[in-house]
This record gives C-alpha cells, structure tokens and sequence, in this order.
C-alpha cells in the first residue's frame, strides 16, 4: 500500500508541475506544447511506478476471492495443525466442501460452509489453513490468516487434534498439543471445543490418555462416531461467542 500511495504522489506531483509550466507559458502555441510534454511525462512516471498498481489490483483479486463471513450469524472457526481432518469435519457438519487432500495445507485459504440444527438455529463455520508450532514471527501468510479469521472475527474456536501418529513429523501429537496451548493462550476468552479427530484408531506412541485435554470429544468421520454429538456441542458453542469478545482480545492484545 506505501508503494501505491508513493505512485499516486509521484503521478500526482509531475501532473502539477506540468499544469505550472503550461500555466507561464507566454502564447498558447508554447501552452499547448508544454501540455502535450506534461501528459507524457505524468505517463512516463505512471509507467515507472505501475508495479504498485498491479500489486494493488492482484491484492483486490485475492481479496474479492476470499469468503464474506456474515457478522449477523455466528462464527466457528475449525483451527488445528495441518492435515488432522478439519476439512472433513467441515464437511460432515455443514454445506461446505473444501478440497480434501492427504497432505500438509491442502486448506490454503479460508473456506466457509453453514450449518442448519435441528433447533432453526443457523450458523457459519470456517475452514483454516493448519498453524505450525513455531516462533510468531516465522509463520506464513496462512498461518496468519487463521489466527487473523480468529482474531477479528466474533467467532467460537473448534480445535481440532489427530493424535493417531498419522498426519506426518510436522503434526506430531506433541506438536499438537503445544500448538493448542499456544492459541489457547492467545484466545484464552474466546468459547472453545478440543475435538480429537480419527478416534477409531489409537492415540499414537508416547501419547498417555492423561495428555489428551480435560473435556475433548472424540470423533470418527469413518466410523461416524459421535458426530451428531459435534453438531450439538458446536450449536451450543456459537450461542456464547458475543460480539464483543473480538473488542476485549484485542484491547489485551
């Protein structure tokens, strides 16, 4: 954006210097040039900055591609490691269906799907690029822009783990639950749900029942265990993500 802003005072700037010079012209001849050399050279100038404008254009397309979450419903937003099945949640509980892959960030933007209960009540759930467990300042842009959909977002956090051993080194079941300690500090007011997904196959080696989170429901899409039980709990869990809970993290933040 600085570099945008830099084209149009440079545009801007060589356009009033050629409307000053046509201005002292003494005859209308001399005027009439001078405009002509005036437009070319607030051409030549755009020319050498339009790099700006393109990025500002392809950053518009990206964001016109992204989903428009509705503030008049409640949000819940999936967040976990990459490849631990949040997407395959997404698409047991609601209308979305993200692109569902065996491998690390297949989700690499934000997706958007909406959920109906049983009771009328309607609301919107989100899909998220996995987070890493490392330092702040390393993360990607998807990383970011999970912990940005939560952030600003007035939304309720479903957590998603896959402690089977399954997803791959860099989902480690170790890994895992720091990467859970991480955001639950970060988003320590906001409603929250630990959900250990693939529960048909066993916690990974090293991992005890006792490490698993107090509270944490244990779902099987292949098995389709427990999954009217998510539903409920997720229905539950948006009656109690207020609006102003975005207004309090960010002013402790």
């Amino acid at each position: 954006m600085s570099d945008f802003d830099l084209m149009r005072r440079t545009v801007v700037r060589t356009g009033k210097e050629a409307v000053a010079e046509a201005s002292r012209a003494q005859t209308s001849k001399e005027a009439a040039a001078l405009t002509v050399q005036g437009i070319e050279r607030v051409g030549d100038a755009f020319e050498e900055e339009s790099s700006a404008l393109l990025d500002l254009i392809r950053t518009a397309q990206i964001l016109r591609r992204l989903p428009r979450p509705s503030l008049d419903e409640p949000m819940l937003v999936l967040v976990g490691m990459p490849n631990v099945g949040k997407s395959s949640l997404i698409t047991v509980t609601s209308t979305g269906t993200p692109e569902i892959n065996d491998y690390p960030f297949t989700t690499r933007r934000l997706k958007m799907g909406h959920v109906e209960a049983l009771s009328g009540a309607r609301y919107q759930v989100m899909d998220t690029p996995g987070v890493l467990y490392r330092p702040e300042e390393e993360r990607n842009p998807m990383e970011g822009l999970t912990l940005c959909a939560v952030k600003h977002l007035p939304s309720a956090v479903v957590f998603v783990m896959d402690l089977s051993g399954t997803c791959g080194a860099q989902s480690d079941p170790k890994l895992q639950l720091r990467v859970r300690e991480q955001i639950r500090g970060l988003f320590g007011h906001r409603p929250w749900l630990d959900v250990r997904s693939k529960a048909d196959l066993p916690l990974a080696e090293g991992i005890a029942p006792e490490e698993v989170p107090e509270g944490t429901l244990s779902v099987s899409v292949v098995e389709d265990t427990n999954i009217e039980e998510l539903k409920r709990r997720m229905t539950l869990l948006v009656q109690h993500a207020p609006s102003d809970t975005v207004r309090r993290e960010q002013q402790v933040h």
